[in-house]
């Protein structure tokens, strides 16, 4: 007999909130094992399902509800929806300061939680988190996109095959002006975090997943543009990433990487047609490598279905927002000397 599907809730639309109601739709819709159920949010006309919101990546564009009120069961606060008995588990995209309170709220409902980057602006508190998943039935899981996104996490397992060789350097770059929607709370560094947490620390989680852990840290910047080197003991020998949110306005969201590895570069240009190339080594050309037509969004709420339904271990643990948060805070460090 088959498990009924799991009822996803939505806790702040958001930008980044619309985007995950929009992945639920398409897992669901791929035929994983959920379906939306309820979302949450204070302003009572995006609860209707009207919901629109400015990013720096494009979303549809049509007049067409978000969701089907009739259908999506709407609260005015995420604390109502967890206490509601509505759902399975949760997507929380509220703002960075509300992460941990909201997401220990559902642990202790027994809720499936994934939790939008950053999970929290410091260590301390994710650590909060790990001891309450320990005393959880739930499953806890942070939103680390790239980690799914097509051509990166190609990249990812062309590394772990060894299908190229060893890498040997890696540079990432993301770059985009500053927000221009939520401007309050993007706008006060000690919310956001700034490019540093909000932006670079894409890269910077992409890198421990692709490279692992850094033996050393250096970074120079400002919170608003900062370029972090990361040391290894052996392979790869040179990796930097830069993030910026001091672009000028109207400057397009764009991120990178090149990688070189031993019998082949990859390079990805996210405005480019043909995102992702390859160039075997001793090759006169470029070869193409073709991506699905997918959002890493859709990818990582796919997954998250999938391990809550299986009641396995997540692809993304709190350790590695843990690792990842500790490594911020060193480059943090660096540019306040």
């Amino acid at each position: 007999m088959s498990r009924p599907a799991l009822r996803y809730g939505v806790i702040g639309l958001g930008f980044m909130g619309q985007v995950h109601v929009r992945a639920v739709q398409a897992a669901a819709a791929a035929g994983w094992p959920c379906v939306l159920a309820a979302v949450a949010d204070p302003c009572a006309d995006r609860r209707t399902g009207r919901a629109k919101a400015m990013g720096n990546l494009e979303t549809p564009a049509n007049e067409e509800r978000l969701f089907d009120p009739g259908m999506v069961k709407a609260y005015a606060s995420g604390e109502d929806l967890i206490t509601s008995g509505d759902v399975d588990l949760v997507s929380i995209c509220t703002r960075t300061d509300t992460h941990v309170d909201m997401a220990l709220a559902a642990l202790r409902a027994d809720i499936n939680v994934l939790v939008e980057k950053p999970v929290a602006l410091e260590s301390s508190a994710i650590r909060t988190l790990i001891a309450a998943r320990e005393a959880s039935r739930a499953i806890i899981m942070p939103a680390m996109c790239m980690r799914f996104w097509p051509g990166w996490d190609w990249l990812i397992e062309q590394i772990e095959a060894g299908r190229w060789g060893a890498p040997l350097s890696g540079t990432f770059r993301r770059l985009s002006p500053s927000p221009t929607w939520s401007k309050e709370f993007y706008g006060d560094l000690a919310k956001s975090g700034g490019a540093l947490f909000d932006l670079h620390i894409h890269d910077v989680d992409f890198i421990t997943a692709a490279f692992g852990v850094p033996s050393a840290v250096r970074t120079t910047g400002h919170p608003l543009h900062v370029t972090g080197c990361y040391d290894y003991d052996g392979h790869p020998d040179h990796v930097t990433a830069e993030g910026a949110w001091d672009m000028p306005e109207g400057f397009p969201f764009r991120m990178e990487y090149t990688v070189v590895m031993e019998s082949a570069v990859a390079e990805y240009r996210s405005h480019r047609e043909a995102p992702l190339l390859v160039r075997r080594k001793g090759a006169t050309d470029w070869e193409e490598i073709p991506l699905p037509e997918r959002s890493g969004y859709e990818a990582e709420v796919a997954a998250f279905v999938r391990a809550v339904h299986a009641e396995t271990r997540p692809p993304v643990t709190l350790e590695d927002a843990l690792t990842t948060t500790e490594i911020l805070e060193a480059e943090s460090r660096d540019l306040e000397r």
